[in-house]
């Protein structure tokens, strides 16, 4: 998942910092150290992190003569890869962590040429990956899972995109697995269009990240939930309460290209928090064991970071500012918090031997 802004008027900025500032904690007065834990892993590029129970799982793609799906479980010392339920060319493009020995996968298997794919959604039973069944759209000649989320009863939530049929035509999805093996779909999704990623409040609402918007899913009927904002696009939607959610992404911006993109939603309404007026886009957002967040994602602009790295965390009025880099990140695409606390986030590397050929890199960030 390959992860301007209109400037808001002075009184409403002033207005938002004030509030950011009363929910969160006070801000380091030094940057924090990152600690660099990759895997060994080298032609790849990691696009999700996620843990609970102390299961860690990364995933994302790796490459000798063609593109291959990548699982990698992190048990706090060293990594290991596990036989993926791929055999051959595909994609991981979302994981959603359960607990000990549940994790589940999302992507895509190709045949022939990369881009024509077949769904595939594949869990982590403790032993070994197995592939695990999703109702066909329709016929679909070419399709893709792009996120995945457990909710509190052990359901699994899968969005993706399907072309029906020889002449283009799409349509997205987004599918409910229970407990039993039994499938449902939920309805309206084909509106959404592409989603990133996945959400579940503890109601049982379900938020997903798409191109325009943030939309809820009520149980019923999918709605756009945050405003319209010219040029937005939603990379990743963290839910840490009913009244407390956030989204991140990009906006466009004529001359910056890209400016970062940050959302928080109250309970009542969204509001836009006030980022750094520079060109860069935040892929993920986690928080700290002190509730901190902390906001990454990439810069092309050398002027802002040399390496494209990309980490945003709100200064004392609430408003993030850039002020942190890792010397061997490059682009970095997903984060979590982990059993001790600390945020956790995963991409490549800034320092591989060869640039086109990036290494897959995960650095975890004290607190």
């Amino acid at each position: 998942m390959l992860r301007a802004l209109r400037r808001t008027a002075a009184a409403a900025g002033l207005a938002l910092a004030a509030a950011a500032a009363a929910t969160l904690p006070a801000a380091a007065d030094d940057p924090v150290a990152w600690e660099n834990v990759s895997p060994k892993a080298p032609d790849s590029v990691l696009y999700d992190i996620e843990t609970a129970g102390g299961e860690t799982w990364a995933v994302g793609i790796t490459y000798d003569d063609v593109m291959r799906p990548l699982a990698l479980r992190w048990d706090g010392t060293a990594w290991d890869s596990p036989a993926n339920a791929i055999p051959d060319q595909g994609r991981l493009n979302d994981v959603a962590v359960a607990g000990p020995g549940d994790a589940w996968a999302v992507g895509a298997q190709y045949t022939g040429t990369e881009g024509t794919g077949t769904q595939v959604l594949q869990h982590w039973d403790g032993s070994a990956w197995s592939r695990v069944d999703v109702p066909d759209q329709g016929g679909s000649v070419d399709s893709s899972l792009s996120a995945v989320t457990v909710d509190d009863d052990g359901a699994v939530w899968v969005a993706g995109q399907a072309q029906i049929n020889s002449k283009g035509n799409m349509r997205s999805y987004v599918l409910r697995r229970d407990p039993s093996g039994k499938w449902t779909e939920t309805s309206g999704a084909d509106a959404v269009g592409w989603i990133n990623t996945l959400s579940v409040t503890p109601d049982g609402s379900l938020y997903a990240a798409a191109f325009e918007h943030v939309f809820r899913y009520d149980g019923k009927r999918w709605t756009a939930s945050t405003p319209v904002l010219t040029g937005a696009r939603y990379e990743s939607v963290r839910v840490r309460a009913a009244d407390d959610v956030w989204a991140v992404g990009l906006q466009q911006d004529g001359k910056l290209w890209r400016r970062p993109l940050i959302m928080h939603f109250d309970g009542t309404a969204w509001t836009q928090v006030a980022t750094p007026p520079e060109t860069g886009q935040v892929f993920d957002i986690a928080f700290d064991g002190k509730g901190f967040p902390v906001a990454v994602g990439e810069s092309v602009d050398p002027a802002v970071s040399k390496t494209g790295t990309y980490i945003l965390t709100p200064d004392t009025t609430g408003a993030f500012t850039h002020t942190e880099s890792i010397d061997a990140a490059g682009s970095l695409y997903g984060a979590m918090t982990d059993s001790l606390g600390r945020v956790v986030a995963a991409g490549v590397t800034s320092d591989a031997p060869e640039p086109l050929l990036p290494y897959a890199y995960v650095g975890v960030r004290g607190y």
